[in-house]
Order: C-alpha cells, then sequence, then structure tokens
C-alpha cells in the first residue's frame, strides 16, 4: 500500500522550521492525527496529535535534528483507517 504522507520528502534535509508536515485523504476518515519522533526509538515524542480534519500539521522543530514521522486516519466509530504503523517518514532540519 502506498503511504499517503506528501511532503516533506521521506529523506529530505535542509527542511525549515516550523515545518509543516503534510498528506493525502483517506476514504471514510473523519480525522488524523501525526506522531512524530525525534530520538528514533519508534514512539512518539508528544503522543498522537490530533489535527481534526485538517490534512497538515506545521511544528517549531530543532535544527540540525533527524525526525521521522507518521500518520494515521481515524473513522467515525474511532478504529484506524489507515495507520501507516512501520512505516516512518525521515525529514533532517538545517
Amino acid at each position: 500500500a502506498r503511504s499517503f504522507k506528501s511532503s516533506p520528502a521521506n529523506g529530505a534535509t535542509g527542511v525549515r522550521s516550523p515545518a509543516t508536515l503534510k498528506w493525502g485523504t483517506s476514504a471514510g476518515a473523519n480525522g488524523y492525527a501525526v506522531c512524530i519522533d525525534a530520538d528514533a526509538d519508534s514512539s512518539c515524542d508528544s503522543g498522537w496529535i490530533a489535527t481534526g480534519t485538517a490534512r497538515s500539521l506545521k511544528r517549531s522543530l530543532v535544527a540540525a535534528t533527524t525526525y521521522r514521522w507518521q500518520v494515521r486516519a481515524t473513522n467515525a466509530g474511532g478504529g484506524t483507517t489507515v495507520a501507516n504503523t512501520g512505516t516512518w517518514w525521515q525529514f533532517r532540519t538545517r
């Protein structure tokens, strides 16, 4: 299954802070949440950050740091429709 994350591109470098993470739509989704991991331990540094129906999240980030992130979509019943779990995208700030 192809990831619905769109930017910054996986492996991007020189990303400016604040960075805006963006993703596409997921059929049946009524909300999205983002997980950001700066210490490469495969867990969310601040838990899952809900964005409501917005398909982007703007965050201030530390310079010269590698971040990994994933996004999940939830449906009306509260279940996860797209989890991208284990499919971390990575980028490095300038």
